[in-house]
């Protein structure tokens, strides 16, 4: 199997090898071989169809990050979440199937650090043009000591303990008995959590909300209270169609 490809970093923007971005990291999980469906592969499944999909040996993930970009995110932020996702499985496995919402408190943890790695797996989920595109960004990930995560964009959490995982790229999300504008979300879903970035609606608020966790600095340890949504199945549409507006905790 070839350890690079040639292509335009999600990150950077440079032209040249790309090496293979685990989403998320390898270590959260995600290093055993995975069936990989696509989009139309979901389509013929619900239609009854049976598609093979694609076995990918080394986990979830793609060829997304040049080799700098890759070892710098992996080493500044991705520890924090691999640290989150063991929280994430022993919470699941304490809380009642029928717990829709859970209110949680976390010590010692790391939220900048956790925010940028969600930031970074959503850079491999979108197209190559996106942070050319929002290039502050991706001057937020290439710091690891900026602060404040950039006014376009809002990230949320959520609790999931399906068993399927799946990336949602950039996708518009349209509620037909609504006369607001739709959003643009881009969504990933891997236990025990599935994270959404919504652009362009900063003054709406879901469940889940930690686009807040932008005011800590690089490495400070907080102490933080969530109110998290909990999914059973992976949605078939983005998060948002299923989540009712409620407070904001930022």
């Amino acid at each position: 199997m070839p350890t690079s490809k040639i292509g335009i970093c999600h990150i950077c923007g440079e032209y040249g090898p790309l090496s293979f971005e685990h989403v998320p990291p390898e270590k959260a999980w995600n290093e055993t071989r995975a069936l990989i469906f696509s989009g139309n592969d979901l389509l013929l499944r619900k239609a009854g169809r049976n598609p093979k999909g694609r076995i990918q040996q080394r986990g979830f993930g793609r060829y997304t990050l040049c080799e700098q970009c890759n070892s710098n995110t992996g080493s500044w932020y991705a520890p924090e979440l691999i640290e989150w996702t063991k929280w994430g499985f022993s919470l699941l496995g304490k809380i009642s199937t029928s717990v829709a919402f859970v209110r949680v408190e976390l010590s010692n943890v790391r939220p900048m650090n956790f925010l940028k790695q969600v930031v970074t797996m959503m850079m491999s989920a979108v197209s190559s043009d996106f942070g050319l595109k929002n290039p502050d960004i991706v001057k937020f990930l290439m710091n690891k000591r900026q602060m404040h995560l950039p006014i376009q964009i809002d990230i949320y959490l959520s609790l999931y303990r399906g068993l399927s995982c799946g990336t949602v790229g950039l996708a518009g999300v349209f509620n037909p008995s609504d006369p607001k504008p739709g959003k643009i979300v881009s969504q990933i879903t891997y236990p025990p959590f599935a994270y959404l970035m919504i652009l362009d609606s900063p003054f709406e608020s879901y469940p889940g909300k930690i686009s807040y966790f932008g005011r800590y600095e690089y490495d400070e340890k907080a102490s933080i209270q969530l109110e998290l949504p909990v999914f059973d199945k992976e949605p078939m549409v983005p998060i948002t169609e299923l989540m009712k507006p409620r407070h904001s905790i930022r």
